[in-house]
């Protein structure tokens, strides 16, 4: 059942002892980004953010524990000397995530630890497949397509901002969108490489297990300059590239459909016979990826920590908790589960 919290005593008292030692979003345009929260008063909170809503005073704060997620609505009163809002607390709306859903409406198949993704990417056919990427020479003076158990520098940029790199022309900084990697940061990586010598724009789209697990990337670079149309036409080469990786065979996933007993938000709890993959896919703590399954056939990617293996008269009984690192991700599983 939600809670809707309006008393600035009890209001200040969430805010201190939760929002302050636990990551905390601000939906700014549509976007979960994280903020800090800096001080917390009975009649007002002073947070830092990288950027707030210019067309409104209203904050959206959002936490999670592990068993809710606390909305806040705060009103922006003013700005301190150093840039920091400061925002008077309005309402708290806490959502109960670990309301039941019917279980038996949900299966989980294709499940694979995270240490054998890396394992697979030394397979033959990785290499195969590889060799076989289309070239589009016709469009770039150098193009690659890179994967890696291990992250090289390219990798580890864009994995820490969750973005492609896209430099359409290294001379005009400006050009770079925000849905990219920023220059600077690309610029501080490469400067002292002497490709830019001979290229001056690039192309490098990610390939990840699932939209998860970095393994790697398709790479381009041109002499002169790129445009949208370049980067439209590479990212479509790119989406084929990263689909034959998957489809490649190479990552030995468990096919089995296993029931599921419980769920909700937080936790999953399913049923898995006794296979020898299970004995190698399922570990204490360790990570798994799987695909979740409704009885109406959705289908959500989803990553999970396993925290319990519990034999049973037939099968392991496999408990986990999701790893869901936003707000955002919580919210879309809490659509999916409706979808029964």
């Amino acid at each position: 059942m939600n809670k809707e919290v309006t008393d600035p005593k009890s209001i200040h008292k969430l805010i201190d002892s939760l929002y302050r030692i636990t990551p905390v979003y601000m939906e700014v345009d549509g976007e979960d980004i994280p903020v800090k929260v800096l001080d917390s008063k009975p009649q007002s909170v002073t947070i830092r953010s990288p950027k707030v809503n210019s067309n409104t005073r209203e904050r959206i704060l959002t936490m999670r524990s592990r068993d809710n997620i606390f909305v806040s609505t705060f009103l922006e009163v003013g700005v301190d000397e150093l840039g920091n809002s400061i925002l008077q607390p309005l309402k708290i709306l806490i959502k109960n995530i670990l309301a039941p859903v019917e279980s038996n409406t949900f299966i989980v198949s294709n499940i694979i630890s995270h240490n054998d993704i890396f394992k697979s990417l030394g397979d033959d056919r990785i290499s195969q497949l590889i060799k076989r990427a289309p070239k589009v020479n016709f469009m770039f003076d150098f193009f690659e397509v890179y994967v890696n158990e291990r992250m090289n520098s390219r990798m580890r940029l864009m994995s820490s901002f969750d973005k492609p790199i896209f430099i359409p022309n290294i001379a005009q900084p400006d050009l770079v969108k925000s849905e990219f990697v920023p220059f600077n940061d690309y610029y501080a990586l490469t400067k002292s490489s002497d490709f830019l010598d001979k290229y001056k724009s690039e192309i490098c789209i990610p390939i990840k297990y699932k939209n998860f697990v970095m393994i790697g990337y398709v790479h381009a670079m041109h002499s002169t300059r790129l445009d949208s149309n370049s980067y439209n036409t590479f990212k479509l080469v790119a989406s084929s590239i990263i689909k034959d990786v998957h489809t490649s065979g190479v990552f030995e996933e468990s096919k089995e459909n296993c029931p599921v007993v419980e769920i909700n938000a937080t936790t999953v709890k399913f049923l898995h016979p006794p296979t020898r993959l299970a004995s190698r896919i399922f570990s204490m703590g360790g990570s798994i990826i799987f695909d979740l399954i409704s009885k109406s056939g959705h289908r959500k990617f989803l990553r999970a920590s396993v925290k319990a293996i519990k034999p049973t008269q037939k099968d392991y009984a496999i408990s986990c908790d999701f790893t869901l690192n936003s707000p955002e991700e919580v919210s879309g599983l809490e659509e999916f589960l409706k979808k029964i």
